[in-house]
């Protein structure tokens, strides 16, 4: 299990920086794990805000792909 920083840039502009874990080192897990699809609207949302970006680093501070 790795543990590493998920970091939300939101359309209102606020920034969330989430301690996540994922079985694997993939950032596109930790996102899914953690954000809302509303299909029939187009859009990604977190606590009821569009995500504009995200990325991942661990605790180093290196990227997560």
């Amino acid at each position: 299990m790795y543990v590493f920083l998920l970091i939300l840039h939101l359309a209102n502009g606020e920034v969330h920086s989430l301690p996540v874990s994922a079985y694997n080192k993939d950032c596109q897990e930790a996102f899914n794990q953690v954000i809302q699809i509303d299909e029939g609207r187009n859009r990604v949302t977190y606590n009821g805000v569009d995500v504009g970006a995200y990325y991942c680093k661990d605790g180093n501070g290196k990227w997560v792909q």
